[in-house]
């Protein structure tokens, strides 16, 4: 694993992203300009590939977290204000709307058995039920007063 020191040995960050030091131009260091198939960008070290976010955290707090979380969830906006140490369960907390959603609100979903929206949140592995309600205006605004309580820092209202 690079370390810190070996990491600004060979790169200077300049505006989210790690340039290779003219010095140290022998062919060892690449960044992968366009995303892999996750929507991240890699530099590669000696034949080790990183994710470039980690790579920039590790250059400015000089250690690795469990998780490396984008403040704005854009897995491309690699400057280091946006970056975050994060739990897995936090990092969950800032995804957005999932794509198989259907009523558009994240946490939101229609109860067919009971003809109202049900929104419902979860943190650990654990399950918060907010409510029933008529309009999915109600629902929405349940929802998100619930997610900033729970999630903290970390709420993503999709």
């Amino acid at each position: 694993m690079i370390t810190e020191t070996q990491l600004k040995k060979l790169f200077v960050y300049h505006r989210g992203d790690l340039i290779p030091r003219e010095d140290y131009s022998n062919g060892t260091r690449k960044i992968q300009r366009k995303p892999d198939h996750y929507g991240y960008k890699r530099i590669s070290v000696s034949g080790k590939v990183y994710p470039l976010h980690r790579m920039i955290f590790l250059y400015f707090h000089g250690y690795l977290p469990t998780r490396v979380d984008h403040c704005d969830t854009n897995k491309l906006n690699n400057l280091a204000i946006n970056l975050r140490a994060a739990t897995p369960s936090q990092n969950q907390h800032n995804a957005g709307l999932r794509k198989n959603n259907t009523s558009g609100v994240k946490g939101v979903c229609w109860c067919k058995t009971n003809k109202r929206w049900v929104a419902h949140i979860r943190k650990h592995r654990e399950s918060f039920f907010v409510g029933y309600f008529e309009d999915i205006e109600e629902a929405k605004t349940a929802i998100k007063n619930f997610r900033v309580v729970l999630h903290g820092d970390f709420a993503n209202h999709g």
